[in-house]
C-alpha cells in the first residue's frame, strides 16, 4: 500500500507563518482527524455568527467515504516499457497521429466540462483494484511480470511482449476509478457541528459553501487516495482561517500607467510567460478568455477603466522558459513599446527529470535571464510586474515544487534590485490551505495548470495593482 502524501517540511513551515498572522478567535476549536477512520474531531470553542459569539458543542463526525466507481475497459496492446519512460513521468499514452501506443492509459482526455486534461490522475486508481486479461477473459496477466504497472498514474506498459504484439491485439482492463471531494465542516448557531458533503469529481473540486445561518470552521479532502478503513491524514483536514490577502510589492512602480487609466488613456499591456498565461485548462480556453488569469485580468482591468482603451500584446507560449522570453522580449515586446510587461515566467525552467538530477535551467541562471529582461524592459521606459506563480504538484516526483520556493526567492530579490511590481501569487496559492483545500486540489493537470477556480486566485494579485476609481 502507497503510503499517504505528507506536506514537506518547507510547506509547513510557509503555513506556520501564514498561521502565526491570521485572524483567529480567542477559543478556536480544534479540527483534526478523529480517533477512528474516516472521522474528524471538533472541539469546543467561540466562533463568531451573525454578530453573535457560538459556543461550538465538541463533537466526532464522520466522513464519507471516497466515491469509488467499478469500471472494465479493451485497450490496445501497449508498447514495451522502455527506460526512458521514467525519466518524465507520466509514461506516454496512446498516440494514433505518430502510431505509438504507449502505456494503457484510464483517464478519459477531458473532464465532465469537455476541458481537455493535459495530464494524467495521479493515485485515483488503487493498484489492487487492476487486473489485466486478453480480450475474451481467457488469459489472465500478472503485474511484473507480464506487464508493468505505474501505480501513481495506473498506467501499464508491455513488458518483453508478454502481453502480444504493441498494436495488434486487445486486451481488457477491470479497475477502480476513485474521485476526489471537498467537505465542509460548519456550524449553525445553536453551536451544533455538521459537515456539508461536496461533489465528487475527477478533477478540481469545489468546497460548498456553508447553509444559511451556519459559519465555515474546516475543509476536509476527501482524497482519492484514502483508505475508508484508516484515520484522516492530519493534512487534509484544513481549519478555516482569515488570512490577509496578498499586497503588492512596489505598488507605485506601476504609478505611469495606473494614471493613464485613470486618465481614461489608451493602454498596451504585454503578457509574456507560458502555459499558464495562455490558460491552458482554465475552461475551454482556446475560445473562451473569460475563465483564464489573464483575460480575466483584461477584462476586469476595462470594467475598472471602462474609459480607457486597453490592449494586449502576446509573448507567451506553452512549454517555454526564459531563453524563449529574451527572444520574444527582442522581436516582439521592446518594438510594440507596451506601457506595462507583466512576466510570470520559470515553472518550465524549475521542472526537471523524475529523478531530481537537476532543473530544465538552475535557479542563478534563471534570474540572470530575468535581470536582463527586466533590465532591458526598464531601459525602454516599460513598467515591470513580475508574477510568481503557483505551487506545481508537490507529491509529482522530481521534486519541482521544492524547488519552486527558490525561484520565487530570486523574482522578489530582482523585484527589490530593479524596485518594479511583483503580485506574489505563490503565496495567495499556498494560502488556499486556510480557505479550507490544498492548493494541488486545484491543479486541473496533477502537475502545474490550475482550473478556472485556480485561475482567479492567480488573477487577484495583480489586479491589486489597480484598484479602479
Amino acid at each position: 500500500m502507497i503510503s499517504t502524501p505528507k506536506i514537506n517540511r518547507l510547506r509547513a513551515a510557509i503555513f506556520a507563518m501564514l498561521a502565526a498572522s491570521a485572524t483567529v478567535f480567542a477559543s478556536v476549536p480544534t479540527i483534526q482527524p478523529g480517533s477512528a477512520p474516516l472521522s474528524v474531531s471538533v472541539g469546543t470553542g467561540t466562533v463568531e455568527l451573525g454578530g453573535k459569539t457560538i459556543t461550538v458543542q465538541p463533537v466526532e463526525l464522520t466522513v464519507a467515504a471516497p466515491v469509488a466507481i467499478e469500471k472494465s475497459g479493451i485497450f490496445t496492446t501497449p508498447d514495451n516499457h522502455e527506460k526512458y519512460w521514467d525519466a518524465w513521468l507520466p509514461w506516454p499514452r496512446e498516440n494514433p497521429k505518430k502510431q505509438t501506443y504507449g502505456a494503457i492509459t484510464f483517464s478519459e482526455r477531458n473532464d465532465e466540462h469537455g476541458v481537455p486534461m493535459l495530464g494524467v490522475p495521479y493515485r485515483q486508481y488503487p493498484p489492487e483494484s487492476i487486473f489485466v486479461t486478453s480480450e475474451d477473459g481467457a488469459t489472465t496477466y500478472t503485474a511484473g511480470q507480464d506487464y508493468l504497472l505505474f501505480e501513481n498514474s495506473g498506467q501499464i506498459a508491455n513488458l518483453k511482449n508478454r502481453l502480444g504484439q504493441p498494436g495488434q491485439g486487445k486486451l481488457k482492463v477491470n479497475y477502480i476509478e476513485v474521485l476526489q471531494r471537498l467537505d465542509l465542516v460548519q456550524v449553525n448557531a445553536q453551536g451544533k457541528v455538521s459537515i456539508k458533503q461536496g461533489n465528487s469529481r475527477f478533477v478540481c473540486p469545489h468546497l460548498p459553501k456553508p447553509d444559511a445561518g451556519c459559519a465555515p470552521l474546516a475543509g476536509i479532502y476527501v482524497a482519492p487516495w484514502q483508505q475508508a478503513s484508516a484515520p484522516l491524514s492530519a493534512d487534509l483536514v484544513l481549519p478555516i482561517q482569515t488570512i490577509d490577502p496578498v499586497a503588492p510589492f512596489n505598488p507605485n512602480s506601476v504609478a505611469k500607467t495606473r494614471a493613464k487609466l485613470d486618465a481614461g488613456k489608451p493602454v498596451t499591456i504585454a503578457y509574456m510567460g507560458d502555459s499558464l498565461t495562455l490558460g491552458a485548462e482554465a475552461g475551454l480556453w482556446w475560445k473562451d478568455d473569460t475563465q483564464h488569469w489573464r483575460g480575466r485580468f483584461q477584462h476586469t482591468l476595462q470594467n475598472r477603466y471602462p474609459d480607457a482603451d486597453i490592449s494586449e500584446i502576446a509573448a507567451w507560449q506553452g512549454g517555454k522558459g526564459t531563453e524563449f522570453a529574451l527572444q520574444v522580449l527582442n522581436e516582439t515586446v521592446l518594438p510594440a513599446k507596451p506601457d506595462l510587461l507583466i512576466i510570470m515566467m520559470g515553472i518550465n525552467d524549475a521542472d526537471g527529470p523524475s529523478d531530481g538530477s537537476r532543473a530544465k535551467v538552475a535557479v542563478a541562471q534563471y534570474a540572470k535571464h530575468m535581470d536582463e529582461i527586466i533590465t532591458a524592459a526598464r531601459d525602454a521606459g516599460i513598467e515591470v510586474i513580475l508574477m510568481t506563480s503557483m505551487e506545481p504538484y508537490p507529491m509529482k516526483p522530481g521534486g519541482h515544487a521544492q524547488r519552486w520556493p527558490d525561484y520565487v526567492k530570486a523574482q522578489k530579490k530582482l523585484a527589490a534590485k530593479h524596485q518594479v511590481g511583483l503580485a506574489d501569487t505563490y503565496t495567495e496559492w499556498l494560502n488556499l490551505e486556510h480557505r479550507g483545500m490544498p492548493p494541488y486540489s486545484q491543479l486541473h493537470n496533477w502537475n502545474n495548470h490550475p482550473g478556472s477556480f485556480g485561475h482567479s486566485v492567480l488573477a487577484s494579485v495583480p489586479l491589486r495593482f489597480f484598484p479602479g476609481q
